[in-house]
């Protein structure tokens, strides 16, 4: 069964929308849309990093600002999703202003990050750091796989994001975007209300009148009082021209969003000043750009969702007592606490004040220079200096019942930390056409350096009388370096050759094992232009291209950043610290990719095609084995074993179905099939059956995702549920999967894997309709294969209703879907098909040209986000990072009118 979370009417409108994308093909071909770029190809393109792309041999997808969806969006992030084929995002939480995870081409790695290297500007940024306005942002360029290694280096193992920035106009322009939101909870727990919570009351626990005499008088809607409705604001301001021979631009942006759930906010001030002076007949060219962005984010205590979906309905919300008149469970007979019972979630959100400031500034320089007495050699230095400083605070009330145990009630913990990065690229490029063999050669050969230094500190104190309670300071001061080289040779306009290597070195390893060679090679042959494809006429471009690259993974150097490895342990200054010892051997893994695919373009541009078949292996893996007795300071080690591979296809077809003067319509479609198999544990104990990873809520230390030889990375490690004819699952009754007597549970190999976290297909739609002046884009995802542990579904039991006689608990509704008295997290009935489909954005606009004489442009539009899910999952959402439900911040369902103004 398919359950439809929607805007009233919306079906009506996403029934449309599939039959028109899957019935005419699809993609995005023009400026409404990503396109595909790839080398040996007529477009020019500003040089991305260490050269021009149309020297690179492999393919990649841009979105142009005109592109971008016309939504309240707080970050980058926001604008990519669905846009690019294999390219994954799912948002942390929806909290305004959210993180994303993002991987691509399946999980790569059980230890280190897979996230793709991000680029702005030509400079590298952490994914985390991304602290961008949209309004200030020109493009978006996806390179997917190893072979985008070959231009940037190591860490773009796992693809790469270029991010630039708009750029200056030679006359002057002013720019103004401002947006008012309405964001609205959607998709909400549903549990019981206090008279059907008083009747289950009565109807299971009739013959205890301990139980029956704890229910209350009060009426009280937990997930009203923490929910709320609000609006919020974006305004952005941009000013570019000339003067005085130098090309210029300023901005400035305020974002305010308060979130969904109360007390929650997003509050955004950004500032940029860019300048691009060009000296000797543009032989010397100069750009520099600053950039600030300042930060205050009021975040909620992480308790507040769980205990609104648990705390008793019969109770209300305020009373008289010591802990600042919010109702709190009390000992029997006394004023003191109960310790185990449910917190009240509107104090947890009102006695808490969870603060996260970060003051963000950057500088980037870039410097090329032609030389005079040889114009097809440049020398280009890419510079930036980075600071963050973060302040991160955490108050609760000298009279929250939590903080009972400091005897002084109330306390406060104050993170602070300031991270310097310094990036610099230097590197020299040969460039030269041979017109009488029609032949093109580009040489490229440079060094990166980055270096990252991060301190900080955390204090803790009690608030009435200052007692300390913690107090820690920690440094980690980290390099990575890199020599590389570049080769791009074309002839005829028919073939392209791309030879790459690159040496690099990482401080997070030892001496012996943190430099590191990566080769990358490319073929682009170009169909089109050969003579007997000439008759084709209807063939405007057809290339098949080929290329291999082994690189380090992904996150070689940047694993000192505190990243966790294997759930256990994180590298600090070239020492691993945790629970598990490092081998001295300790390297990076390695992956090989390889790949074939094709491009194609037909009928002047109206259909455009992109295919890309690949393998990619990644080894030595970093894992914990277990070690014997006595042999180590530690009862693990953490070493290099194991093997994991992806393989897939990629697909992107972008079609223009109509081209008439006052009418254009766009449609877009891409593709992305991933199997992903842990082919080599590298532990040879015979009762080894895999890593045990994904802690679930409930009990001690339980997890339910297994890393297991021959089965997909976080696959779930489950007990085959029992049902009866009706379909409905038996408590406590699994099948005997090995066959050995006794009883099941007690017995592992009892076990199997069952679904994964990661999707089979991941698919994006996109379909931009224009007619004269008014426009209407609507964007989508589906997802098909991923499975989601419903955690909330699998705590969802009679027992819990109890408390001990102490206090009482409500319960999801779909308790009754098992109808279980006791716990049971390790059925496969928790594990859920979570293949969805979204209507992500719904985008309807007017543009008003030429007001004035002085060229002014009005655009008008609405919005809304979230439009509409379909899923069988049973849960909140679907789009679960990591798989497992555990009853997180929702995303709201947002609501907006725009304005741009230009003149």
């Amino acid at each position: 069964m398919y359950t439809f979370h929607s805007v009233p009417g919306s079906s009506i409108v996403i029934l449309i929308f599939l039959v028109m994308s899957f019935s005419q093909g699809s993609a995005q071909q023009s400026d409404t849309t990503a396109r595909v770029i790839s080398g040996v190809s007529s477009e020019q393109d500003n040089n991305i990093k260490n050269q021009d792309i149309s020297n690179f041999a492999g393919r990649a997808y841009r979105l142009e600002k005109d592109a971008f969806t016309k939504g309240f969006s707080l970050r980058v992030e926001d604008l990519i999703p669905g846009q690019f084929p294999g390219l994954v995002m799912t948002p942390v939480s929806g909290e305004p202003g959210g993180e994303y995870n993002y991987y691509s081409r399946g999980v790569a790695s059980i230890s280190e990050g897979v996230s793709p290297l991000i680029l702005v500007n030509k400079i590298p940024v952490e994914p985390g750091s991304l602290n961008l306005n949209p309004e200030d942002v020109q493009d978006i360029t996806w390179f997917p796989g190893g072979m985008a290694s070959a231009l940037f280096g190591w860490e773009a193992g796992n693809g790469a994001i270029v991010i630039n920035t708009k750029r200056v106009s030679d006359k002057f322009r002013f720019n103004y975007s401002g947006k008012l939101s309405y964001s609205e909870p959607v998709n909400q727990p549903e549990n019981f209300n206090a008279e059907s919570f008083r009747f289950l009351i009565r109807e299971k626990f009739s013959g205890e009148p301990d139980m029956l005499a704890l229910a209350g008088e009060a009426n009280t809607n937990w997930i009203e009082e923490v929910f709320q409705p609000v609006i919020g604001q974006d305004h952005h301001m941009a000013a570019t021209g000339t003067n005085l021979g130098v090309p210029w631009r300023v901005s400035a942006g305020y974002s305010g969003a308060p979130g969904i759930v109360r007390t929650s906010a997003f509050k955004r001030t950004t500032a940029a000043i860019s300048v691009y002076p060009e000296f000797f007949d543009k032989h010397l060219k100069i750009s520099m750009d600053l950039y600030g962005a300042f930060n205050n984010i009021r975040r909620i205590n992480q308790s507040v969702l769980n205990a609104a979906l648990y705390m008793d309905p019969t109770q209300p919300v305020y009373a008289e007592n010591d802990y600042g008149g919010y109702f709190t469970y009390l000992n029997p007979g006394s004023s003191n606490i109960n310790p185990i019972a449910m917190l009240n979630p509107v104090a947890l959100l009102e006695q808490s004040d969870f603060r996260r400031k970060t003051n963000d500034f950057s500088a980037n320089f870039r410097v090329s220079y032609s030389f005079h007495f040889l114009p097809d050699l440049k020398i280009v230095i890419n510079g930036s200096k980075r600071k963050q400083d973060r302040n991160y605070t955490e108050t609760s009330d000298s009279l929250a019942a939590w903080t009972y145990r400091l005897g002084e009630g109330g306390f406060v913990s104050d993170y602070k930390s300031s991270q310097k990065r310094n990036y610099f690229n230097g590197f020299l490029n040969y460039s030269r056409n041979f017109s009488t063999i029609r032949s093109k050669i580009n040489i490229s050969a440079g060094y990166n350096y980055l270096s990252d230094k991060l301190d900080g500190s955390n204090l803790e104190r009690t608030i009435i009388n200052q007692t300390l309670l913690d107090s820690s300071a920690f440094g980690q001061n980290n390099f990575s370096g890199s020599l590389y080289g570049f080769v791009s040779w074309s002839l005829m306009e028919k073939y392209l050759v791309n030879v790459g290597i690159q040496s690099e070195n990482s401080s997070v390893f030892s001496m012996d094992n943190r430099k590191v060679t990566s080769p990358s090679f490319g073929i682009v042959w170009r169909i089109a232009n050969e003579t007997f494809m000439k008759k084709a006429g209807f063939i405007d471009d057809f290339n098949l291209r080929m290329g291999f690259s082994k690189t380090p993974g992904g996150k070689f150097g940047r694993l000192s950043s505190g990243s966790s490895v294997s759930g256990y342990s994180a590298f600090r200054n070239n020492t691993v610290v945790g629970s598990g010892s490092s081998d001295h051997d300790l390297k990076p893994e390695v992956v090989t990719t390889f790949e074939y695919g094709a491009d194609l373009s037909v009928f002047n541009r109206r259909i455009t095609a992109s295919f890309t078949r690949y393998n990619e292996v990644i080894d030595d893996q970093i894992v914990l084995l277990p070690t014997a007795p006595g042999a180590n300071f530690s009862d693990y080690l953490m070493t290099n074993a194991g093997k994991i591979e992806n393989k897939g296809i990629e697909l992107m077809i972008n079609s223009v179905l109509i081209r008439r003067k006052n009418l254009k319509w766009n449609i877009g479609f891409n593709l992305a099939k991933n199997k992903n198999t842990f082919v080599e544990s590298g532990n040879d104990n015979p009762g080894f059956i895999g890593y045990r990873t994904g802690t679930i809520q409930g009990g001690v230390g339980n997890t339910i995702l297994i890393r297991k030889e021959g089965s997909p990375v976080n696959s779930y490690f489950v007990f085959a549920q029992v049902y009866t004819s009706d379909g409905l699952p038996i408590e406590g009754m699994y099948y005997n999967i090995s066959g050995s007597p006794g009883i099941v549970t007690d017995n592992i190999n009892n076990m199997y894997t069952f679904g994964k976290a990661d999707p089979d297909y991941v698919m994006g739609i996109n379909t931009c309709l224009s007619l004269r002046k008014w426009y209407l884009n609507l964007s989508g995802r589906i997802h098909l294969g991923n499975y989601v542990y419903n955690n909330v579904k699998s705590q969802a039991v009679y027992d819990a209703v109890g408390g001990g006689y102490l206090y009482l608990r409500n319960q999801p509704r779909f308790i009754d879907d098992a109808g279980f008295d006791t716990y049971q997290f390790f059925s496969d009935f928790y594990v859920e098909d979570a293949s969805f489909f979204r209507l992500d954005f719904m985008n309807l606009g007017y543009t008003f040209t030429n007001l004035t004489k002085k060229n002014c442009m009005l655009e008008v539009y609405g919005s809304i986000r979230n439009v509409l899910l379909i899923t069988r999952y049973s849960g909140q959402d679907p789009e679960v990072p990591g798989g497992i439900d555990k009853m997180r911040y929702p995303n709201p369902r947002t609501w907006m009118i725009g304005v741009k103004f230009g003149f």
